[in-house]
């Protein structure tokens, strides 16, 4: 190929690579230049871990003693109740994310979260020393779920439209991996409450750490700026300019990406149709084409699966007797044992938020699942031969060990599946609403799930096993057939995808190419 046909090809495939060309000299990531758009990431990955922390004390908390005597009373369906109060709350968010996120801001609904949520606390902490403390835990569950839904959803929002376009993909990853910190923060914190006295204050310290997400967000409130996007949605272009300038340009106003990055929101922005409130909520216009039920299918998948993988807990009841098998009866060592376990999904989750932008969005993917089937297959069997064969110790390991091996494949997605794609395929006026049907869906499956987890141990058995093998299978093969690779495009670009008849084909294939000549280049540079 000659230089001059090799210049033209790398500037078509540019046009579909914007995010390679807005900032080609893009600051370190640990540069001085990055330190106040780092500020904006820290606000929103705060907003996000409040939201796993909160999600994952209806699981931990029963393990203390005092909890079982204070609220359920040791009663299994009582504790259902309670986790579906939680559900009730993150079903009931979605409803206020259009008026909220378009109307309102990102910035500010992450702040209006987080407020539902300091009173949800205060109602499980201070309203359970009451004659009714299960109703009372549960109505500030309601409220506390529904407060981090909204901040984390809005929060998954901001990091990707202020974030710097060179960075964004990275601190999606982040993200995503935030929500497994968060979870994993959690169980760590009712791990040192196992060596607490027990009382009316081993269970409620938990739920006050919940405090400190407040305490931080609201300090950086005050400081951090709203997202460029929205600016522009409102026609504040000077706004939205300066805050380019200022969180991710490092106060150059001559950086070409300033104005090239504006460019392109408001082209995309005029674009697209405006809705009234309640157009912005009825979900049929994004099923009617075919390029937005591609988008739809993957977005509905995507929580489908990861909210029918939520029956695990309900195994606990068969992991509680292997502990029980292998002597390890106290509460301490069980919750220090899934602690232990659990750093496999931790250490997945970091390598997770550095593998998006490297090796792609649906090359993660395909790794992710490929390993979490095989090792789900082994969960599945190790449990099936431990119940057939009795207290086997060798099956017990098998188990275990393929369980926590199957938390760092499964984690390794968490970053593109449950946070990149979600807002990367939706262009700016449908991403709201495209995120009000996925939450709503993802919250009735939570609902559905959580109440089928008694029946579940009654019916299924230690079979529950197997069909998350079979439901990892389907999302694996959802993954290699449905996604797209959305590695450097930016958000606007990303939609072109969808335009062709064969999405992830077209996707791939350019992706390569782009590759391939951005190679080309780089040899012939280093031979001149």
């Amino acid at each position: 190929m000659s230089d001059e046909k090799q210049t033209e090809t790398i500037e078509e495939l540019n046009e579909q690579f914007t995010a390679q060309k807005l900032d080609p000299n893009a600051p370190k990531l640990h540069s001085k230049a990055m330190r106040k758009n780092w500020l904006c990431v820290i606000y929103a990955v705060i907003a996000l871990a409040s939201n796993a922390y909160d999600a994952s004390l209806p699981w931990n908390l029963p393990i203390l003693p005092s909890f079982d005597n204070d609220v359920t009373g040791g009663d299994v369906w009582q504790l259902s109740a309670i986790k579906q109060a939680s559900n009730v709350g993150a079903f009931l968010a979605p409803l206020t994310y259009v008026p909220l996120f378009d109307g309102v801001g990102r910035k500010h609904g992450v702040l209006i979260g987080t407020i539902f949520a300091f009173i949800g606390v205060c109602v499980q902490v201070f309203g359970t020393f009451g004659d009714n403390p299960n109703v009372a835990f549960s109505v500030g569950r309601v409220i506390n779920q529904f407060g981090v839904a909204i901040a984390g959803a809005v929060a998954n929002m901001y990091i990707m439209e202020v974030s710097h376009p060179a960075w964004r993909a990275f601190f999606g990853g982040l993200f995503g991996a935030v929500w497994v910190w968060g979870y994993y923060f959690n169980q760590f914190v009712v791990f040192i409450a196992t060596f607490t006295p027990d009382g009316p204050w081993q269970w409620r310290v938990p739920i006050m750490m919940q405090w400190i997400w407040v305490v931080i967000l609201i300090a950086l409130w005050f400081v951090v700026p709203e997202t460029p996007r929205f600016l522009v949605s409102k026609g504040k272009v000077d706004e939205a300019r300066a805050v380019i300038i200022e969180w991710q340009a490092d106060g150059d106003a001559s950086n070409p990406m300033i104005e090239a990055q504006l460019e392109e929101i408001q082209r995309q922005i005029d674009s697209e149709p405006k809705f009234t409130y309640w157009q912005s909520i009825n979900p049929w216009p994004l099923f009617r084409s075919a390029n937005y039920r591609r988008r739809m299918y993957i977005l509905i998948v995507n929580n489908w699966v990861w909210n029918l993988l939520n029956l695990a807990p309900s195994g606990d009841v068969y992991t509680t007797e292997i502990y029980d098998m292998l002597g390890v009866n106290n509460p301490s060592a069980k919750q220090g044992m899934d602690i232990g376990g659990d750093a496999f999904t931790v250490i997945g989750a970091y390598y997770g938020s550095f593998g998006p932008e490297r090796y792609g969005r649906r090359t993660l993917m395909i790794w992710g699942y490929g390993g979490a089937v095989f090792f789900l297959f082994w969960q599945a069997l190790g449990m099936d031969f431990y119940k057939r064969f009795g207290d086997s110790f060798g099956w017990a390991a098998v188990f275990f060990t393929a369980r926590y091996i199957a938390g760092f494949w499964s984690s390794l997605v968490t970053a593109p599946s449950a946070n990149l794609f979600n807002d990367e395929i939706m262009p700016f006026e449908n991403r709201s609403r495209a995120l009000f049907v996925t939450q709503f869906v993802s919250s009735a499956l939570n609902f559905l799930t959580t109440y089928l987890q008694p029946f579940v141990i009654v019916w299924l058995g230690n079979e529950m096993y197997w069909w998350l093998f079979a439901y990892s299978i389907v999302q694996f093969l959802t993954v290699v057939l449905m996604y797209p690779e959305t590695k450097g495009r930016t958000l606007e670009q990303v939609g072109k995808i969808f335009d062709s008849p064969t999405p992830v084909r077209h996707s791939v294939k350019m992706l390569k190419e782009y590759e391939a000549a951005q190679k080309n280049v780089e040899v012939g540079t280093e031979k001149a």
